[in-house]
């Protein structure tokens, strides 16, 4: 016997022990970080929705039912304009929507089995130029419609006629927001 205690574990032995714990515990952490979204970063994405991977992150946000609500809660914050879900008696198909300063408007195009024009116009002059638009279905994944640069509205974009958007923007259950 060398007269220490062995209860007194190696000091070398022991920093091993101590590294490879934390290498474990900070693999657990980055797989649990993986899916997560950081607030600021989708705050930036709601204002600015042309970068890349945008859309990832608000699929991420809107799709994970314990973010969702407050992803919902940010972006009803910081909407120029929402728009709610159609009264309780409309029929569906619908073709305009107005709210504060803003009116979205589909027109279909003349041609035979041509796209449809989805027209962002003031309703009020003074109306701030919106970024993003979108359609939040109950039960269905949100639709994004990225809007392009200008210094005045009406803006106007073009869709296929079964686009995705469109059917989001017609249902009357579906509520939409402009950043």
């Amino acid at each position: 016997m060398t007269g220490e205690d062995e209860t007194v574990a190696d000091p070398l032995a022991k920093a091993l022990f101590t590294a490879a714990s934390l290498a474990r515990d900070l693999r657990g952490a980055t797989k649990e970080a993986a899916g997560a979204i950081c607030f600021s970063e989708l705050a930036h994405r709601l204002l600015r929705p042309d970068g890349r991977g945008a859309d990832a992150v608000l699929d991420r946000a809107f799709g994970n039912p314990k973010l969702a609500p407050a992803a919902e809660a940010l972006l009803r914050r910081i909407a120029l304009a929402e728009f709610p879900a159609a009264a309780a008696a409309s029929s569906g198909g619908l073709e305009m929507r107005e709210r504060d300063s803003y009116r979205l408007r589909l027109a279909t195009s003349l041609a035979a089995d041509g796209p449809t024009y989805l027209l962002i116009e003031q309703a009020q002059p003074g109306a701030e130029l919106p970024r993003l638009l979108v359609a939040l279905q109950p039960g269905m994944r949100p639709e994004y419609a990225v809007l392009p640069e200008a210094d005045t509205l009406p803006l106007q974009l073009m869709f296929d006629a079964d686009a995705p958007f469109l059917r989001a923007f017609r249902n009357p259950d579906s509520r939409l927001f402009l950043t």
